[in-house]
Parts: C-alpha cells; structure tokens; sequence
C-alpha cells in the first residue's frame, strides 16, 4: 500500500521534471533558453550604412577622415576585418560617431540617426542658370529635406524646380520672400514663416536687387525629383 505522502512526493517530481527543474537544478534545455546570444558586428557595415545615409561617395568620405579610398573600401566589404584603432576614429568622427557605435548590433542607421551640422550643411545644390543654390542641412534622403536656398536678386525659383506632393515650410532668414500660392501673392518678411501644401501651383520670387536666403522644409523632400544634371558640391 503506498502512503499519501509518498503519492504527493512522486507526483512533485513528475510535475517539476515537465517544468525543467529537479532538485534545484536547471536542465540543458532551460539553460540554452536563458543563454545570451552574442551578435558579431562588422564595423565596415556600419560606416558604409552611415555614408550612404549622409549621401556621400567613398571618396569623400575618405577625404574627410583622411585615409585611403582603397583603404576604406576594404574596411566597408570586410577585406579588413579588423580595421586599426586609427582608421575607426578617423572614420567615426568624420561621420559624427562614436566609436562604439560602429560595433553596435543596432545597426539600422536610419533609426538612430545623429548628425552634427555646421552652417556649411551637408552638401551645396547649385542652380547656376536658374540663380540659386541651396545648401543642405540634411542628408538627401526621400522622407525630408531640411536646409538653406539661396536666392539671387530678381530671380525666382518655379514649382518645378523644387517639385514636392507633400508639405512646404519657407521662413526668410536674410531679405525679404515673395511667395505666389495659387495665383495670389505674399510677401514675407524676416522673422515670418510660411507653411503650405506643395501639390497647389506656387513660387519663390526676391523682389529686390540683393541676395535672399531662407529656410526650406519640404515632406518629403523634393530632391528625388532633382534632374541629374544639377551640380552637387560637397
């Protein structure tokens, strides 16, 4: 006959063999669950992501961190698996990294996106027939553009020129702006802003003899419908 305590002990044991314990100690199953993977990250991916994202060439890029294009093409295609200390601070402060960044295995740069600018901004767009250029403060990217248009005096800059579906945010930083919306005009002044649907007819005219420069914003940004033969300055 066996004894209620002895029927309780047994059925304990059953139950916590099924739940991966027994006397205290863990299983090889649990304790492959509860093991950390350790991901391997490959810096040359990271820095290729991050100079594509601020929409510069290889040759640029090296230019700006001082190091051989062949150089860098290595390190970006993993012919260098591992780059010299000098070469990964050279690389990550031309492109406004941290060092560890570039071993992170959160490595969708376009989530996690840092840059610091300068007035100079990312690149220069010119539009030397039309009168203006335009100095990006934001790499060429579809979702947005942020920056700077410089406009000569009595020129004006047509719809199609900065061509966008989306929004379009002007404010004058130096002069004053002429904005035609819809077949009417505005004039605005230093300190105002306008805030208006890109998909109506519109354009930016300088009213005076000197040069007017101001913020642009355009969602998303208009630079996908950029004709190639624009001269890009970096």
């Amino acid at each position: 006959m066996i004894h209620p305590r002895q029927r309780e002990d047994e059925t304990m044991s059953r139950s916590e063999t099924r739940n991966g314990k027994k006397d205290g100690t863990l299983l090889s199953g649990e304790q492959k669950v509860r093991t950390k993977s350790v991901v391997s990250v490959e810096p040359g991916r990271v820095i290729r992501k991050r100079r594509e994202l601020a929409g510069w060439k290889a040759a640029e890029l090296a230019r700006r961190a001082g190091i051989n294009s062949r150089t860098l093409s290595a390190i970006e295609l993993g012919r260098i698996a591992s780059p010299s200390l000098k070469h990964l601070e050279s690389l990550a402060h031309a492109l406004g990294l941290s060092m560890a960044s570039l071993f992170s295995p959160r490595d969708d740069a376009s989530n996690r996106t840092f840059l610091l600018g300068n007035p100079k901004g990312v690149q220069k767009i010119e539009f030397r027939k039309d009168g203006f250029s335009i100095v990006c403060y934001t790499p060429l990217v579809h979702d947005f553009f942020v920056g700077k248009v410089i406009l000569n005096g009595e020129n004006q800059i047509e719809e199609r020129m900065l061509s966008t579906a989306g929004m379009i945010f002007v404010q004058p930083i130096i002069g004053k702006l002429s904005v035609v919306f819809d077949a009417r005009e505005y004039l605005i002044r230093e300190g105002s802003y306008v805030f208006f649907d890109g998909s109506f007819p519109h354009t930016f005219e300088n009213p005076s003899s000197r040069e007017v420069s101001f913020f642009l914003v355009t969602v998303p940004s208009f630079v996908a419908r950029l004709p190639r033969r624009l001269a890009l300055v970096k």
